[in-house]
Parts: C-alpha cells; structure tokens; sequence
C-alpha cells in the first residue's frame, strides 16, 4: 500500500570488518522499517586506501502505516552513517 524507498551508502572500512558486522549494526539502526539490506559491491584499490576496502549497501525502508517523506529518510540515513562510524570507524565514501 506504501511505497518502499531505496538509498545506497558507500562504507570504506578496515579490511578485518565483516560485512555480517556491518548488517547487524544496519538492522539495529533501522529497526521495523529496514525491510532488506543488500551488499552489492566490495571494492579494494585506487583510491581506498592500503588496508582498508569499501562495501557498497543498499537499504531499502517500508512502513506499513505510511508514506515517507524526503527528511524521515534523510533523518534515518544519517542515524545509519552516526551508527556505522561509531561502531565499526567506518567512513562515507
């Protein structure tokens, strides 16, 4: 009945990170309305620096009770990067 939304985030991390740490604090963050976290591209080289790699993830978010507006999902996303950052040092990419 409410449309989903899809925003993309490009994590650059340590190189010893799991993607399973990175999907658990995503579930964490997003609670109910996170409805699929997706890994679509690992990346290591120019210009990620030596030791690190980027994870490229796409979230999508539904709620079943109405439609988001552009600042929810801006609100929620920079949740989701305050959240990467503190837990696994993450860096947006």
């Amino acid at each position: 009945k409410f449309p989903s939304v899809r925003r993309d985030l490009a994590l650059v991390l340590d190189k010893t990170v799991r993607y399973s740490e990175i999907e658990r604090i995503g579930r964490q963050t997003g609670g109910g309305i996170l409805k699929d976290m997706v890994l679509f591209d690992v990346y290591e080289g120019e210009p990620v620096p030596a030791g690190k790699k980027s994870f490229a993830v796409g979230f999508t978010f539904q709620d079943e009770k109405k439609t988001f507006t552009d600042e929810e999902i801006n609100r929620l996303m920079d949740k989701l990067v305050a959240a990467y950052k503190k837990q696994s040092g993450a860096e947006i990419r």
